[in-house]
């Protein structure tokens, strides 16, 4: 053994999307948004900005970027990013949308305190408040 773990993908035949997980976390998330929700997919941070939110959401006054995640690999690096882009765009609130895998459950749990220092708000709370159209008071993260 030389400490080293072997990594693999695989992607599906030509023709389909590459990022169908992608797309498909968004969509069970827009799913639970009533439509008088503003939003906008890909949305710059910044006109000449290459970095985007993958759902941009206006409630009122507030605007909260989220960022869809369908595998934690580095957190310490997501927040890093996340957080620059809440700041660049300013944003009011970040959601962070993850899929709700196996690896990712255990990831959060290694993670500790640290997930709910930066996310204050969970799953229930969020899909409470954008549930009923509603903006969140917090950043969240919501795992579906």
């Amino acid at each position: 053994m030389v400490g080293l773990d072997l990594s693999v993908r695989c992607y599906p035949a030509p023709g389909q999307l590459r990022d169908a997980a992608h797309v498909a976390l968004i969509q069970r998330l827009l799913l639970r948004i009533p439509p008088q929700v503003k939003r906008q997919l890909e949305a710059p941070i910044r006109p000449s900005d290459l970095r985007a939110w993958d759902v941009l959401m206006e409630i009122g006054a507030v605007r909260i970027g989220v960022a869809a995640e369908t595998r934690l690999r580095d957190l310490q690096a997501l927040l890093r990013r996340e957080n620059r882009k809440q700041a660049d765009g300013e944003i009011d609130h970040l959601l962070l949308l993850v899929a709700d895998t196996r690896n990712n459950r255990q990831a959060l749990l290694e993670a500790g305190s640290l997930v709910g220092e930066a996310f204050p708000l969970g799953t229930r709370a969020v899909m409470a408040q954008l549930g009923r159209g509603m903006a969140i008071h917090a950043n969240g993260i919501v795992i579906l």
